[in-house]
């Protein structure tokens, strides 16, 4: 009897250590988790598969580098915030707004420059006022209806913010939708962006680039607050700084572009 029981102690160990040691190495391989919208040429999926400038600068980062698995998940902007808010995912790669910096830290360094430009429609009747508008308070000053994507945190802040009237939209091909059916008389968006969506809709014609840029801003690395990971960002701004000496990410975006 006493034997027995010694047996079926030793079977409950050797159980909880095969689970331990099991658990440990899940802990091990756990990939980080980059949640994204489709913005080509960026980031977006292709044969299964993350490409575009931020899909390969944070793979030469967290993997090439630092050896840590990537996971990337493709989303509405609006969901891929709030899952790195929540500690659903890790990263996103954005701009590192008052609002976004309640729930992430970002690189020091950036990653890319965004340029935001205004877009308009053929013939607007307000085209020669649109064309001389050099910043947000122009914008603002004019008080002409707008449209931007949900989850657009620079639009948010720095328009939305101060009583633009606008029309708040799941997607960028929305937005030029209304531009092209002439239901909004602005889009301020990347060019990158706008060339997006201009390969994917029949609409070109319709629209008007502007070619007025009004701010350019910076996009980051933004690790979530609740992220594992979180120590790790001293690291990646050296990374960071090593890829732009080496040219590395210039290299990134010449590709791209």
């Amino acid at each position: 009897m006493i034997l027995k029981f010694k047996h079926s102690v030793c079977f409950f160990l050797l159980c909880v250590l095969f689970l331990s040691n099991a658990i440990s190495g899940l802990e091990t391989e756990k990939s980080l988790t980059v949640s994204y919208a489709t913005n080509k040429p960026l980031i977006y999926p292709e044969n299964q598969r993350a490409q575009g400038v931020y899909a390969e600068v944070l793979r030469a980062v967290f993997e090439d580098e630092l050896g840590i698995q990537l996971k990337f998940e493709n989303r509405p902007w609006k969901r891929a915030q709030i899952d790195v808010k929540m500690g659903r995912a890790d990263i996103i790669v954005t701009v590192p707004t008052t609002e976004r910096l309640r729930y992430v830290v970002p690189s020091v360094l950036p990653v890319y420059q965004l340029q935001r430009r205004l877009y308009t429609y053929p013939g607007h009747p307000r085209l020669d006022e649109i064309l001389t508008m050099r910043s947000v308070q122009d914008v603002i000053d004019a008080r002409l209806k707008m449209a931007a994507v949900i989850g657009d945190g620079w639009f948010k802040e720095k328009l939305l913010s101060r009583g633009v009237d606008a029309n708040l939209v799941p997607d960028p091909r929305n937005s030029f939708r209304l531009l092209s059916d002439r239901r909004t008389d602005l889009v301020i968006t990347a060019p990158s962006v706008y060339k997006n969506v201009m390969d994917t809709e029949a609409i070109e014609k319709d629209i008007f680039d502007t070619g007025v840029n009004l701010e350019s801003i910076s996009a980051h690395i933004l690790m979530g607050k609740r992220s594992p990971y979180i120590s790790l960002m001293p690291e990646v701004d050296r990374i960071i700084s090593e890829m732009r000496r080496s040219g590395q990410l210039e290299a990134i975006y010449k590709k791209y572009n």
